[in-house]
């Protein structure tokens, strides 16, 4: 804290400062200390605040540094945009349901980087911005370039009407929040059509009313006035607007757990509209409101005005908003405050009403007549008589006289027109008056009167600062020939004394600072003026030049069209030949995709490439069996994989017991007929192809009707709750026809498993060929797919995949497997846990091999500290096991062998990193679960794995042992990198992989196919 401020502080140490929402002063108590900084709390609005508040040059040097935005410190930002990414996903819904009209604008007070804005001006909004800070200022600017004006203060805003205001964490930070909305009323910003969303710290919290002193958001200097619910409301209808609501963000216990109150929200949003204060202030004189002139207008006249009501009963005749008669009520014994307008009194009572002052507010339209005759030492009218005509003019200076004592004095005001031209006609002044008609007027209630004229004038002091309250000599004086801003009379029926001339000095303000902050400005914009001057002279030159070559170039053009002319025949002619032999290419490719997918081919490529691998031959054993087999025996071999396919990735295989059979939420169908879609898969086991069918039924049931057929189906059935038919054996595609057109299906979902079931899946197809279906395919392992012309879309689980088995055509798509990631997800408050690595994976061949567990060896020898957790059985489990031993390791290594699917989060949950160390990888669900629960995913660069973290700073080349040892152990020493990570791969696991972004996808095909709408 500053020597300045603390110098401040101790001079007010018992000084009770008015709450800076509702201006009262005596409702105050003390709260707590807070790093040297008072804060009290104000029993009337709920409102906290700091007591005393830093000044506006220490707040602007404050947030001027590249510190605040990026250096972590209290109050401030470490990664100024990840740490508002919140509020800008929170933003987007709410312009993007503003839907495409156009012309709309934007002002974001505060708006930092410019994240928000980004946001709306892609959306094509008009935008604003104001920013305090010339660090981020600088920083927004270079950002968006010329797609937002950005500014340093609202003052600066050339006058606008915005469609939607942002003050997202805004408000907490002024030391007043009203100046602010006062400048932006003041221009025109905030309209009653305008929307207001405003987002601060919630004061109200269980947290911040648990200890005061230690919440979270307790740090001034940054922060200055913390917010209640019930105190933004308050703020928010003093403002005048109509449509307020306050509703709580950032929930600090789970939703659905019970209903939440304000207390149980981290933060609060309020979204407000139809506010006319602008007409309100239009011709009502609110402190802080309008210009400096409109100041100088105004206090000086109270000011005037308080030598001569010191002890006295005041009656302030037009009092408007207040102000002025609570500035009389502190030197007055009394002082009454009366206006025609409701809304006027309304203002002056809340804000000016408090214990300690004798002042009352009135509304009335008699011009006093209800109050007693000679009640009144002093009538004050500044700025009313000029508001009405003539006879109510003299019905006001009558009933001013019957109000006042034998001695007592009229002080009223009038704008002298020779100067109120100046700033446009007025519609709210019926009749104003030179001096010589304002002077006839008060004589007809006054026989004793004394004019004085206000003027508005520059001038330059030398104090005595031992001597303050020694008379100030005027020097070089001479008489002022403009005309006066107004004219001040002091009206008596007695004999007037003491009134002489008098000066008003405006201490608020620093003259020569704001001259030379004004004086850059208009340098500035001059040097703006001119740059851009100069560069439209650039300009002007280089289309001159443009001209000159365009004509060259129509010269150039003409020629080259004769030239066309004379080929565009010899095209034609060539396009048709172009057609015949794209025709006998197309039936070309289909034949060489025949016999890349055959068998033979197969046995030739694995016998080149895997010939002494014992991959490769088993591979090649499976194909010479698949062409000499008999039909029976494979089909034995079949059913035996089949019902391997009942075996989880980590789980051991268990007796299948119907009452564990998963049983399918049938959603409800839409009114009317829903287009069919027949799902074709060779079994209908437990495995992942039956679940994505399963998954498509329960989540776009309510628009499409599913049938499945299949060529096996287990007794009991794996799944209840659907109906599956079966067609096992047919010699023709006969049946599959029928059934078709008995199910009357609109289009086919293909699941291809390729050679096992190749026979069935043909006639399958070349059913849908003859009956004209179009067909949806799904590659759903790495093989090559079944080519058909009635194919709409080859679908493939990876891009891996889809690039290697695919061709390079848009029918080739990738749609992930979804996962369901319910139980694999953490609280935003868990805590992750250090020094700990892991993997969790069927420990078989088909991705790992005896090395995949070298690199995890290696980087528990570099950091000894660490733990490592293998979940997961098979074959390689005793390969793992040895190796351990052999490394002297035993006591890091804990290997769980087969554990049950509901017990796998409790594993990942004590991971600090996921280690994938495949040798080959299409897709599998055992990353992105570590992803959902913010675990980074380090491994070997092969297959899809880039693809899955979308991160090639985790992935080392695929074999390298040492590279990725040193990745575990860069990510186990760096907290703050693996939290990064794990918030990227968190979001893009659920972005991507999810459940619900699979069904997203096909529910998109569908539409695509069918022309069903959203």
């Amino acid at each position: 804290m500053s020597t300045k401020l603390k110098e401040k502080l101790e001079m007010n140490t018992q000084k009770l400062f008015p709450c800076p929402v509702c201006q009262s002063s005596e409702n105050n108590s003390h709260l707590c200390e807070v790093d040297g900084y008072t804060i009290r709390g104000c029993k009337r609005c709920g409102a906290e605040f700091v007591s005393p508040m830093p000044d506006a040059e220490m707040l602007k040097a404050y947030y001027d540094r590249k510190q605040w935005f990026e250096g972590g410190e209290r109050g401030g930002y470490e990664d100024y945009d990840r740490q508002t990414s919140a509020s800008v996903a929170m933003i987007k819904p709410l312009l993007e349901a503003y839907g495409t009209k156009q012309g709309l604008s934007i002002l974001d007070v505060g708006c930092g980087y410019g994240s928000h804005l980004n946001i709306a001006a892609e959306l094509g909004w008009k935008c604003f911005g104001v920013e305090l800070s010339d660090y981020a200022r600088k920083i927004a600017q270079s950002r968006l370039e010329g797609r937002a004006y950005i500014v340093e203060s609202a003052a600066d805003l050339i006058p606008h009407e915005f469609d939607v205001v942002l003050m997202l964490d805004v408000v907490e930070h002024f030391p007043d929040p009203y100046p602010l909305f006062f400048s932006l009323f003041s221009i025109g910003a905030i309209t009653p059509k305008t929307r207001v969303i405003i987002s601060t710290p919630n004061a109200g919290s269980s947290e911040a009313e648990k200890d005061p002193k230690t919440w979270a958001y307790r740090h001034p200097p940054s922060h200055l006035v913390y917010f209640h619910a019930e105190t933004l409301r308050f703020f928010l209808q003093k403002l005048r607007f109509t449509n307020i609501d306050v509703h709580g963000i950032y929930p600090l216990i789970p939703e659905g757990t019970k209903a939440l109150t304000f207390a149980d929200y981290g933060g609060l949003v309020a979204i407000a509209e139809g506010s006319d204060f602008t007409e309100f202030m239009h011709e009502r004189y609110v402190p802080g409101t309008w210009s400096k002139i409109a100041e100088y207008e105004h206090l000086p006249r109270y000011e005037l005005a308080r030598r001569f009501v010191q002890g006295k009963a005041v009656l302030d005749f037009g009092c408007g908003s207040g102000y002025g008669s609570a500035m009389l009520a502190e030197c007055a014994d009394k002082v009454v405050g009366l206006d025609i307008d409701a809304s006027a009194i309304d203002w002056a009572k809340t804000t000016h009403c408090r214990s300690g002052l004798n002042l009352e507010f009135y509304c009335c339209d008699d011009l006093g007549g209800t109050l007693p005759e000679a009640s009144f030492d002093v009538v004050t009218c500044f700025e009313m008589i000029e508001h009405v005509n003539f006879e109510t003019q003299c019905a006001t200076l009558a009933s001013a006289a019957r109000l006042l004592r034998d001695d007592g004095i009229l002080i009223i005001s009038t704008p002298n027109p020779e100067v109120t031209s100046l700033y446009g006609e007025n519609p709210y002044h019926l009749r104003e008056m030179s001096r010589e008609e304002f002077l006839e007027l008060l004589s007809e209630s006054f026989a004793h009167i004394h004019m004085l004229d206000q003027r508005v004038r520059e001038s330059v002091t030398f104090d005595d600062v031992d001597l303050p309250k020694k008379p100030l000599e005027i020097l070089g004086q001479q008489k002022d020939k403009k005309p006066p801003l107004a004219y001040i009379a002091f009206c008596s029926k007695t004999k007037l004394q003491n009134i002489v001339p008098a000066v008003v000095f405006n201490n608020s303000r620093d003259v020569i600072r704001d001259f030379l902050s004004q004086e850059n400005k208009v340098n500035l914009i001059r040097f703006t003026c001119y740059s851009q001057n100069e560069l439209l002279g650039n300009q002007s030159d280089s289309i001159k030049n443009l001209n000159e070559q365009l004509s060259n170039q129509l010269d150039s053009i003409k020629k080259l069209k004769a030239t066309l002319d004379r080929y565009q025949i010899q095209a034609e002619m060539l396009t048709a030949k172009i057609a015949e032999l794209n025709a006998s290419n197309t039936s070309l490719q289909n034949i060489i995709t025949e016999i890349k997918s055959s068998n033979w081919h197969q046995l030739g490529t694995t016998l080149r490439t895997e010939r002494f691998s014992w991959r490769g031959i088993h591979t090649a054993t499976i194909l010479v069996a698949k062409m000499v087999l008999p039909v029976s025996i494979k089909r034995i071999l079949r059913n035996m994989i089949r019902s391997q396919d009942r075996t989880s990735i980590v789980t051991k295989a268990v007796e299948y017991d119907q009452h564990q059979a998963y049983r399918v939420k049938q959603p409800a169908p839409i009114p009317g007929r829903r287009p069919c879609v027949v799902h074709i898969i060779a079994n209908f086991c437990l495995g992942g192809s039956s679940r994505l069918v399963i998954d498509l039924i329960e989540n776009l049931g309510h628009f499409y009707e599913h049938k499945i057929l299949t060529s096996y189906a287990p007794n009991p059935p794996a799944y209840q709750g659907v109906d599956v038919d079966e067609i096992s054996h047919s010699k023709n595609e006969q049946p599959f026809i029928a059934y078709l057109k008995s199910r009357k299906a609109d289009f086919i979902h293909f699941h291809y498993w390729g050679e096992c079931d190749k026979l069935w899946y043909t006639l399958a197809i070349r059913s849908a060929e003859k009956l004209g279906l179009k067909v949806i395919e799904n590659i759903n392992t790495p093989i090559a797919p079944y080519i058909s012309p009635s194919v709409y879309r080859y679908i493939y689980v990876s891009n891996y995949v889809r690039h290697k088995f695919g061709q390079n055509k848009p029918e080739h798509i990738t749609i992930y497997p979804g996962s369901d990631f319910s139980l694999f997800t953490r609280k935003p408050d868990d805590v992750l846990p250090e020094n700990c690595i892991g993997m969790v994976y069927r420990l078989e061949t088909d991705k790992l091999n005896e090395s995949s567990i070298v690199p995890l060896i290696k980087a528990v020898q570099k950091r000894p500290n660490t733990k490592a957790l293998i979940v997961g059985g098979g074959s390689l489990l005793e390969v793992f096991q040895r190796a351990v031993q052999a490394a002297g390791l035993n006591d890091k290594f804990e290997f769980t062998g087969y554990v049950s699917y509901d017990s796998l989060p409790d594993y990942y949950r004590k991971m600090t990193v996921f280690v994938a160390p495949v040798w080959k990888e299409s897709f599998g669900q055992v990353s992105p679960f570590a992803m959902s629960m913010r675990i980074p995913v380090c491994g070997y660069d092969v297959g899809a794995i880039g693809e899955i973290t979308d991160d090639r700073d985790v992935l080392a080349p695929a074999g390298d042992a040492d590279g990725l040892a040193d990745i575990i152990v860069r990510l186990l020493d760096d907290a703050e990198e693996r939290k990064k990570i794990g918030e990227f791969q968190c979001q893009r696991a659920q972005s991507n992989f999810s459940v619900q972004a699979m069904v997203d996808a096909y529910a998109r095909l569908y539409r695509e196919l069918t022309g069903m709408p959203e």
